[in-house]
């Protein structure tokens, strides 16, 4: 009989008592890999939540924060709980697919030099359509999206948790992670055949405002890329980030993106601080 090894799931939940129930309903129901923890990391909700997961779900491993924490610390301390040989990151705002983990694990355990893989996110909208948008293939990619992804503890190990002290309270963690993991000579992928249904900032916006939450994603998208990529591969992201750039001063958000760069300048010499350090991996390898 095939070992199937054990695969930790964090779920981080901030008064969002109904999605958390329904993610975890929806790994209950379409979950066929058999070996798997759930850890669910609180962060201070006021809404029940705490109470709905003691009773309707006990054999989940719930933290208690008294406060949230953000998505980089949460996590963190689900890696730290965890005991699987794979933690799985899943926003709670999401609903699995059949087969969503046990292909994802195939994947993993068929190439060692993979220290995270990406779930295919298909918006609600066109779940009627996720068979014909699913397929049995992977992609090679950057960076693996924070909502769905699965990541080698033994690659956590190597090259650290989430950063916690740059990026907080939200967004970049998983691209600076990815780049991290890259530069130690990591791939990461995306599995085409193991699909989650995303319902988008459902969460975050309840927290952040819009312009806040704008301005803080597109300073940190740019800070992990300054943080992590060599000249070369930095190149390659000017066209996407011109543009974003040119995106959002047809949307009227060109004094939010300009908030964002100037952000990124008045922090330049702690970003050339820790690219000095990172890039330093790199010239080792």
């Amino acid at each position: 009989m095939k070992i199937r090894p054990l695969v930790s799931i964090i779920i981080l939940n901030w008064n969002g008592k109904e999605l958390t129930r329904d993610c975890l309903k929806s790994i209950e129901r379409n979950t066929d890999y058999p070996n798997y923890e759930l850890i669910v990391v609180d962060q201070g909700s006021k809404d029940g939540s705490v109470e709905m997961i003691e009773d309707g779900f006990p054999h989940v491993k719930l933290i208690r924060n008294k406060k949230n924490a953000g998505f980089s610390a949460g996590n963190n301390q689900g890696f730290k709980l965890s005991r699987g040989k794979y933690v799985y990151v899943l926003n709670n705002d999401t609903e699995v697919l059949k087969g969503w983990l046990v292909n994802i694990v195939k994947v993993m355990e068929n190439d060692e030099r993979i220290a995270a893989a990406g779930s295919l996110q298909i918006s609600p909208d066109k779940l009627g359509d996720a068979e014909s948008i699913m397929e049995n293939k992977i992609e090679e990619v950057e960076t693996a999206g924070g909502a769905a992804m699965i990541l080698r503890k033994k690659a956590i190990d190597k090259i650290g948790m989430f950063d916690d002290k740059h990026f907080s309270p939200i967004y970049g963690e998983e691209n600076d992670w990815c780049y991290r993991a890259r530069n130690r000579g990591y791939r990461i992928v995306l599995v085409k055949n193991s699909g989650i249904i995303h319902i988008g900032e459902a969460t975050n916006v309840k927290e952040y405002d819009k312009p806040y939450s704008f301005v803080l994603r597109e300073t940190n998208r740019i800070k992990a890329m300054l943080f992590n990529l060599p000249a070369g591969r930095l190149i390659k992201f000017v066209p996407g980030l011109s543009l974003i750039f040119v995106k959002s001063i047809l949307h009227g958000q060109g004094h939010l993106i300009m908030k964002s760069y100037y952000s990124i300048w008045k922090d330049r010499k702690e970003i050339l601080k820790e690219r000095k350090l990172r890039l330093s991996i790199l010239k080792k390898r």
